[in-house]
């Protein structure tokens, strides 16, 4: 319905609103000094553990036997308890794997190769290109030319924002604005495409609850960080100061509340204008990268960035409207994870 399809949006939105303050508190924890991985860690840990406390106040042990275990939530209609069944419980956790390698990928852009408002520029670009070239090739959608369309400004728009030195020339070293480095823009690459793929586990899982979703991402990423902390981190600096600790408590509490907006807003609405609404973080994080994090911004990222933010309105426009081709049996989720078997959008 397209009340429902309205509601999805308005979630979608407000979440990317959420996730774009965030981030900036965690540059910020950056910024003081501690490590990337604690930060992991400890969000990922304590938002799972207060998640499962508010999944068993507001539907008790059975609700949390679900969210541990991946398990859709009861429903009256049996084709779509069928359809849910056909998902495994694991699958949770391979949407939780990919979520956290594409945060963790965009994070260590933003930490160290470029500003922060040029990776979100980049990486939400790329994620539109992405979702798109997934819809056609696993949703089966329709090739309209205004989504080639919106790919290409996309691209132009990433192109902007990267200002790679073929074209615009080497940057004034001296300059308080620096250009994303190569190595920065090859790590968003592969980020937006794991959130990309994660995108299309959350539409495919609409059975299972937000508690649910948030559960397997959040496990995996405290458990991410943790491993990465003894392994790869010799400083393992925790957050000391009451500042750093109020910091970190307001990351778990604006992580738990974005990833429910937006686990919920994509049950609504499909994959295609769903990722096109997230590119709403990239406005988003230009103003927290203004007001927040005080960074320099160079006039062609913010062009790059309206371009892009182009793109993908000329994508929503052109797939608005569901078609009688878009309402079949679509979703094949297979090639992704063979467990897996067909769905309907």
């Amino acid at each position: 319905p397209t009340m429902s399809r309205a509601f999805g949006q308005v979630l979608i939105v407000l979440g990317a609103s959420v996730f774009a303050v965030n981030s900036g508190v965690v540059k910020l924890l950056l910024t003081d000094g501690i490590s990337l991985w604690a930060i992991f860690a400890l969000r990922g840990l304590l938002t799972a553990a207060c998640n499962l406390g508010v999944t068993y106040k507001l539907h008790g042990a059975d609700g949390v036997h679900r969210a541990i275990y991946g398990l859709p939530e009861p429903t009256k209609d049996p084709e779509q308890e069928e359809k849910n069944a056909r998902y495994p419980g694991y699958a949770i956790y391979t949407r939780g794997i990919l979520a956290a390698c594409a945060v963790s990928l965009l994070v260590l852009s933003y930490d160290r190769f470029m500003n922060f408002s040029d990776a979100f520029a980049i990486f939400f670009g790329l994620v539109t290109f992405y979702s798109n070239v997934l819809a056609i090739l696993v949703l089966k959608e329709r090739v309209q030319p205004a989504i080639i369309v919106g790919a290409l400004h996309c691209m132009s728009g990433i192109v902007l924002v990267s200002q790679p030195p073929i074209l615009f020339g080497h940057h004034d070293h001296a300059s308080d604005y620096q250009p994303p480095t190569y190595a920065g823009v090859i790590l968003l690459c592969a980020g937006s495409l794991f959130n990309s793929l994660a995108f299309l586990f959350t539409r495919a899982l609409n059975g299972r609850s937000p508690q649910t979703l948030l559960h397997g991402f959040m496990l995996i990423m405290g458990i991410e960080g943790l491993m990465a902390m003894f392994l790869f981190d010799s400083t393992r600096t925790l957050p000391s100061s009451p500042k750093q600790i109020l910091y970190i408590l307001l990351n778990v509490l604006l992580g738990q509340i974005g990833q429910y907006l937006t686990s919920t807003g994509f049950q609504y609405e499909n994959l295609s204008v769903g990722a096109v609404l997230t590119n709403m973080e990239m406005a988003f994080s230009f103003l927290t990268d203004v007001f927040m994090i005080h960074e320099s911004i160079s006039w062609l990222s913010v062009a790059g960035a309206s371009v892009i933010f182009a793109g993908g309105a000329i994508v929503a426009l052109a797939t608005r409207k569901p078609s009688a081709e878009s309402s079949k049996p679509a979703i094949q989720l297979v090639p992704l994870l063979p467990a897996l078997k067909d769905q309907a959008v």
